[in-house]
């Protein structure tokens, strides 16, 4: 049906251009679009084997889900454990268990069950695989995938070709969610990693900024803070709930426990800021109220 549509939409306007250049049409159009058309034709036609694999993963989803490993709404949403529940292909790797995989990943990238860890078993990785093997993984596990690998001594996040890639991957992520790693090994990755401005390798400022944050009161020595009040308001009233005390922080950060300037488009002018460095001794708070 698809198909007949299409044909008859390009015939359409092929028509309406052969009147224009008879030429064109006979040479270019018209063969172009007869060869879009089989193409289209020939894609949708799916082969006895293909329909076996689809009744077989339509079959696992059922149970999968009747069982309560994986729900209808993971799956929607492309959560990775729920993914690999159906698609995954699980091997026993020597010294590691039993790892699985995504039959499009790259060659020699795992991860468990649980998505927890990730591995890499072609050795060295270089920032241009690195890319690769991030896009696997997902933008919600590339923290992960750069714990482990940084771990593992397979990729040095010292080297110049890696600058701002754990910047990256902050900004990229969910930072503070489950599927993210903890704080303290977000601390160690941006310290490997160094100071970088806009992605780029840069000298620290010379003297304390002033930053913001909006959050609850046990998060105000958090990572993320922003050079705008407004932004800081903003975070501080979106999802919340009545009931929830909205507060705005400002704080003076010396330039030792500023890890990384990052704007992506997104107008949050963010700071990251290494907690070590905040302390009610510098950090205030400048707006407290219910929403």
């Amino acid at each position: 049906m698809v198909s007949q549509t299409l044909s008859r939409r390009i015939r359409h306007k092929v028509c309406h251009f052969s009147r224009l250049s008879p030429v064109w049409y006979e040479n270019g159009v018209n063969a172009h679009s007869e060869k879009l058309i089989e193409e289209l034709r020939r894609a949708s036609i799916r082969t006895p084997e293909q329909e076996a694999r689809d009744a077989e993963a339509h079959a696992r989803i059922k149970v999968l889900i009747s069982s309560g490993e994986i729900s209808a709404d993971e799956l929607a949403r492309g959560v990775l454990r729920a993914v690999l529940k159906v698609h995954g292909h699980s091997t026993n790797v020597p010294g590691l268990g039993q790892l699985v995989r995504l039959p499009t990943w790259q060659d020699g990238l795992f991860t468990n069950a649980d998505v927890s860890n990730f591995y890499c078993l072609n050795g060295f990785v270089d920032r241009t695989l690195y890319n690769e093997l991030a896009k696997d993984a997902g933008i919600v596990h590339c923290s992960k995938l750069l714990r482990d690998l940084t771990a593992a001594g397979q990729l040095d996040l010292a080297d110049p070709s890696m600058t701002g890639i754990v910047a990256q991957a902050w900004a990229l992520g969910e930072p503070g969610s489950a599927s993210c790693i903890g704080y303290s090994e977000w601390l160690k990755l941006f310290r490997l990693n160094g100071f970088t401005y806009l992605g780029q390798p840069a000298q620290r400022p010379n003297e304390p900024v002033t930053v913001y944050r909006g959050c609850r009161h046990e998060h105000r020595h958090g990572m993320s803070w922003s050079t705008e009040v407004g932004v800081a308001h903003r975070f501080a009233t979106e999802g919340m709930s009545s009931r929830t005390l909205v507060t705005v922080y400002a704080a003076r950060v010396e330039p030792d426990y500023l890890l990384a300037f990052i704007e992506e488009g997104n107008e949050e002018y963010e700071w990251v800021i290494d907690p070590t460095g905040l302390s009610d001794d510098n950090v205030s708070r400048i707006d407290n109220r219910h929403e």
